[in-house]
């Protein structure tokens, strides 16, 4: 009789992670002793131990995806921390460490609607959280008006979004023009040769034009058959 293969127990499955991981730790340890590393030893014991978990996590839902698609949510979560916690212990700008972060919590959102369009609800804070690392990104860069630009053209596009997915929101396109038109006006003002600039470009278009060689002004020609000549010869 064929002996049948024995079962591997879900804990030595992870053995090999596990053993990993104190060994990494350990060399880390012991290299600390002769060298300064140039991060925390004890906050990379954390984040390798945040992502041991997220992987943990992971693998339970790869052995079934449909009835285990919970363990997903954790495992974003552990991962999304162990991150984190690297950025802080390597000093990533604080600003960076901010972006990362609404990004973080606006990718499961986009997950959820590309996963199903009719979840649209998930674009929602998806696009918000997407919005604010947009403006810490733009604070950071001493924009001055460009930054009220950009909020009321954020605030414009989800507007847009819903009149050219459904032309019949007719409605949305009043708000969006209001926020455009905000947008454009401090733009104006914080370019103050754009006015003066479209005007050149605007009379350089007529003065063009009046240069151009117009074609002569030709005698409409008269049908030389069937009835509209007929027509013109009685008359």
């Amino acid at each position: 009789m064929e002996k049948k293969p024995e079962a591997i127990r879900p804990a030595e499955n992870w053995n090999w992670l596990w053993g990993a991981i104190l060994i990494f730790l350990g060399g880390a340890a012991l290299l600390n002793q002769f060298v300064d590393l140039p991060f925390d030893l004890t906050a990379m014991f954390w984040a390798i131990l945040f992502a041991g978990g997220a992987a943990a996590f992971y693998a339970v839902y790869l052995r079934n995806r449909a009835a285990n698609w919970w363990a997903q949510i954790p495992a974003y979560v552990l991962f999304t921390v162990a991150v984190l916690i690297v950025a802080g212990t390597l000093g990533i700008d604080g600003k960076v460490i901010g972006v990362y972060v609404m990004l973080a919590i606006a990718a499961p959102f986009y997950y959820v609607y590309l996963s199903n369009h009719e979840h649209w609800w998930a674009l929602i804070p998806a696009y918000v959280m997407t919005a604010v690392a947009g403006i810490i990104v733009l604070d950071g860069l001493n924009i001055g008006d460009w930054m009220v630009v950009y909020i009321m053209l954020a605030v414009a596009f989800p507007f847009y979004y819903v009149f050219f997915r459904n032309r019949k929101n007719w409605w949305a396109l009043i708000p969006a023009g209001i926020m455009s038109l905000v947008a454009f006006g401090f733009a104006v003002a914080s370019v103050q040769y754009i006015v003066p600039v479209a005007l050149i470009l605007v009379g350089l278009f007529l003065l063009g034009r009046q240069m151009l060689p117009r074609g002569e002004n030709k005698p409409p020609q008269l049908p030389t058959s069937g009835p509209e000549a007929d027509k013109s010869k009685t008359v």
